[in-house]
């Protein structure tokens, strides 16, 4: 790009502006994104699972006989799983050898920690109930955050963000293809929910990744209306899949796209509103006497039945874990260690359901590393939500807002779920997420050069003493000096 395009092409757009057109991504991105696509539906999906329901779900023990032969045996890991690993392999090695240069990294608080709860991991090999599961977890985990980092520094955020878009929805479409093409797709039933080749939670999180690119697309691009219909048609397949936890995890992703950027008391304001309107139809379904906890339970549940108090089953599995955890509640039980196969059957025999990991984000980092541990992760973690709200200001790019709503989704996901915090998940997602965060890309470098050759001159038209210290024409100031009287 020409040295004279770039205050134009990087000054931040005005508020509401639709000034962002149509994306336009390299070979090596395209390159990235199917190879990343392919590899993550070689490790997350599984066809012939299409159209389990029940006790035919994916957490019902179909796969402990292969994860105790892995355990013992790598080489005896799926044909899918070999190929997604090495695929991500590649991927790594590919964005570190095309790395670009001048890219820089903010060595900040946010590294820091990182690298704290990091060696923290590693350090839990010392007193880990299972060291050699600990020393293959450590190893995949550093070799998945290494991954991350290298596609954060490959490319831009703005590419990034294409990149996720065409992961994920080649995910989703794998996942709703599979459960067409199998005769399984029949959301006339009270019963059903929408899976396909993933588990119906997982398919509504990665509806969830694209709804958020799409929203914010369609707030800034110039040809709006098609993100409009792609982000009402992943509402739907939310919607379909009955998970509670996806669909509060995609209210408040969207409403982080809006809110970042914004002044705090702006965003304050639409939290009480919304408080407030909650509060006055609970109070009036009370006075009018049409408060019905059968309804309201059932609603709850989005049609699936079960009991809403113990969370489908989470609050005892919780309780179970707690409990095995024992003594390692403070430090954690050494990372990857717990879940090994014994322990899955041990707290299977209580629930009569195969648990593959603590579905709660903060929970499994506090059975691995701790509450120390736990603390490195939600710190790094708040601190780039807030470095996204503070580049959304300074900016008013789309992908800023994309990352931050992208955390803020893992933390709201987090209270239920596990993907955010599991490297061979979205954990992987989640790191490129970050770590994008903390580099100043040259396009970046640029527009934050431009603002501050704008801002000082602002400062200096305002000041007469600022304006002699830049560089460029005196300005001509009036005095506000009294003349001296002889």
């Amino acid at each position: 790009m020409p040295r004279a395009d770039l205050s134009a092409a990087n000054s931040p757009p005005a508020r509401g502006a639709k000034q962002l057109a149509e994306p336009k991504l390299s070979a090596a991105a395209w390159f990235v994104a199917v190879l990343l696509c392919l590899s993550f539906i070689g490790l997350l999906h599984e066809p012939e699972n299409a159209g389990a329901v029940d006790d035919q779900t994916l957490e019902a023990g179909r796969s402990i006989e292969l994860d105790a032969k892995v355990e013992k045996n790598l080489a005896a890991m799926d044909v899918r799983r070999q190929f997604g690993l090495a695929g991500l392999a590649i991927v790594g090695l590919f964005c570190v050898v095309t790395a670009p240069r001048g890219v820089k990294i903010r060595f900040d608080i946010i590294w820091l920690l990182v690298v704290l709860g990091l060696a923290w991991a590693m350090a839990s090999y010392a007193w880990s109930i299972d060291r050699r599961e600990t020393w293959r977890e450590l190893i995949r985990l550093i070799a998945f955050i290494g991954i991350g980092a290298a596609i954060a520094r490959r490319f831009d955020p703005r590419t990034l963000c294409y990149i996720l878009l065409v992961v994920f929805l080649g995910s989703v479409t794998m996942a709703v293809g599979t459960e067409i093409v199998t005769g399984n797709f029949r959301p006339w039933l009270g019963w059903y929910r929408l899976a396909g080749s993933l588990h119906s939670n997982s398919l509504g999180r990665h509806a969830i990744m694209v709804s958020l690119i799409a929203f914010a697309l369609a707030n800034q691009s110039t040809a709006s209306r098609k993100w409009w219909l792609l982000l009402f048609a992943m509402g739907g397949i939310v919607w379909l899949t009955g998970s509670r936890t996806s669909l509060v995890t995609l209210f408040a992703g969207l409403f982080a796209v809006h809110a970042l950027g914004r002044p705090i008391r702006e965003t304050l304001g639409y939290l009480s509103c919304a408080a407030t309107v909650a509060a006055v139809l609970l109070v009036g379904s009370i006075v009018t006497e049409q408060w019905d906890s059968r309804a309201i339970e059932d609603a709850a549940s989005m049609g699936r039945g079960g009991d809403v108090t113990s969370l489908t089953g989470r609050l005892p599995l919780w309780q179970a874990i707690w409990h095995d955890l024992g003594r390692h509640q403070f430090r954690g039980a050494g990372y990857g260690a717990f879940w090994t196969v014994e322990e899955t059957e041990s707290i299977a025999s209580v629930l009569e359901w195969f648990p593959r990991h603590a579905h709660s984000a903060y929970l499994e980092t506090i059975v691995n590393v701790g509450w120390i541990g736990l603390f490195f992760l939600v710190a790094a973690g708040l601190l780039a939500v807030r470095r996204a709200h503070q580049l959304v200001r300074q900016t008013g790019w789309f992908e800023y807002r994309v990352l931050g709503a992208v955390l803020v989704a893992g933390f709201v996901n987090g209270l239920a779920e596990a993907a955010f915090a599991l490297p061979r998940d979205l954990g992987l997602f989640a790191a490129a997420t970050g770590f994008s965060l903390t580099m100043i890309h040259p396009r970046l470098a640029a527009a934050l050069k431009n603002q501050a050759v704008a801002n000082n001159g602002r400062a200096s038209r305002r000041s007469p003493s600022a304006g002699a210290t830049h560089a460029g024409p005196a300005l001509d100031v009036p005095s506000f000096r009294k003349p001296r009287t002889t």
